[in-house]
């Protein structure tokens, strides 16, 4: 147990090593495989779609005693003979680029944590380990170098249906990044998908599904969209599992005492799921930045080519167009048409309708340069099927590009703190030129 709890001496310097003279210096992924390893063609595949053809390092290590010399461990074990066949034989028929060393070690945490530095690789794998008294992973699970995979083979020998897990916490380029592979190497259908409680209000699903259709946008492969429903993650989750091969979702940093002895959401999501399982953890250092709201400017976001007094608009179509072009001309004349289809894929997937006459429909735009916001306010009322029933007069339109969801997040949340806490609405509606929309603007965030 003492060698999966805190490791101040990995921390503080990096100990003599133990298998520099028998490995390569780098690989792109790191497939380590601990006792009689089973999923091995399985874990070693996934270690090479992510590595998109590059090289990919296969090492067993074996922990022996401190009290046995390395050297004298001369003999191998029938089990590593078979790993070895297994993978120079998925080598030779796949024509993958992997190379497989058995090691021995007096201990594997700080063998894997060294192996992942030395190899300078982008992607450690390894199998999932059930509980018994603590976490197997342990101290490893926030204090690696590299991309952490944990894979859970669910028995499943064709990938055809690959499930894709987000929530607020995920570190969405990552995802996109092994999503796009993984459907890739496998042919696989994608599917994104994230948890909605059944009390969640017609604001949260808005942005779930903003969420969700981000990283559809983000990942160039062909994919659809699902909203979990249900009581709780975990079994909204879990009975989403039984239509899909393998799913896909991050794993987080806790500190070190939960790590040695209680199960995340993931974990337990993990244990129950009725298809293969991948986990994604990064380090640290490398997570999404966390928002900094007195940083945060509302007025950065807007310009006055994007504010619309008493506009005109028939019908919804009539309204995206609109917005459209006023966004085009806020964005140095970033094609309309492109706009357009971009909040029109959006609204497909949730209607952005929230409520007391107020939209907030939304396009994600690669190219573009930052997240703006369009106001604007519209002569009469637009039928735009929201929950509610009421028609539609004022609006929150933003585009931003793939990397700036937070940004979007927070301008819808403090857009909707303003609608409900003050006086904002009523002093939209009764503006009659732009100038008094930025005013109205002002006075309601001093309210």
């Amino acid at each position: 147990l003492s060698k999966f709890s805190p490791r101040n001496d990995l921390r503080a310097e990096a100990a003599k090593s133990e298998v520099a003279t028998v490995l390569p210096t780098e690989a792109t992924s790191f497939v380590a495989l601990l006792g009689r390893a089973t999923s091995v063609e399985t874990l070693t595949q996934m270690g090479a779609a992510l590595a998109r053809g590059k090289a990919v390092e296969v090492v067993h290590v074996s922990e022996v005693d401190n009290q046995v010399a390395l050297d004298e461990v001369l003999e191998e074990e029938p089990y590593v003979g078979s790993i070895r066949r297994r993978v120079l034989g998925m080598r030779e028929m796949t024509e993958t680029k992997v190379k497989f060393d058995p090691i021995v070690s007096h201990d594997v945490v700080a063998s894997i944590h060294r192996l992942s530095t030395e190899l300078h690789c982008r992607w450690l794998m390894m199998a999932w380990r059930p509980f018994r008294l603590f976490n197997p992973l342990g101290w490893l699970l926030n204090h690696l170098p590299c991309d952490l995979v944990i894979f859970k083979d669910g028995g499943i020998r064709y990938i055809r249906k690959l499930l894709v897990v987000v929530d607020d916490s995920s570190d969405d380029e990552l995802l996109s990044q092994a999503t796009t592979d993984l459907s890739r190497y496998f042919r696989a259908r994608v599917t994104f998908a994230r948890f909605a409680p059944k009390n969640a209000s017609t604001s949260e699903l808005h942005d779930i599904a903003d969420h969700v259709d981000h990283l559809r946008r983000m990942s160039p492969v062909a994919s659809d969209v699902m909203l979990l429903k249900g009581e709780n993650l975990i079994d909204a989750v879990v009975a989403a599992t039984e239509e899909f091969d393998l799913m896909l979702m991050s794993s987080y940093a806790r500190k070190s005492w939960r790590n040695q002895f209680f199960k995340s959401e993931q974990d337990r999501i993990a244990s129950a799921s009725l298809c293969s399982v991948l986990m994604i953890k990064t380090p640290q250092e490398r997570l999404n930045p966390v928002f900094d709201p007195e940083r945060f400017r509302l007025f950065s976001h807007i310009e006055e080519a994007a504010i619309g007094v008493q506009i005109s608009a028939s019908s919804k179509d009539e309204l995206f167009k609109v917005c459209a072009a006023q966004f085009s001309a806020a964005c140095k004349d970033y094609p309309a048409d492109s706009i357009l289809e971009a909040m029109e894929i959006r609204e497909e997937a949730q209607n952005t309708g929230v409520g007391n006459g107020v939209a907030m429909p939304h396009g994600t735009l690669p190219q573009l340069d930052r997240t703006h916001l369009l106001v604007a306010t519209l002569d009469s009322e637009v039928d735009y099927g929201a929950a509610d029933g009421i028609g539609v007069k004022i609006v929150f339109a933003t585009i931003s590009p793939p990397d700036d969801r937070a940004t979007v997040r927070y301008l819808n949340t403090a857009l909707a703190r303003l609608a409900v806490q003050t006086s904002f609405l009523e002093k939209l509606n009764n503006a009659g030129n732009s100038k008094e929309i930025v005013a109205a603007l002002h006075e309601s965030l001093q309210e």
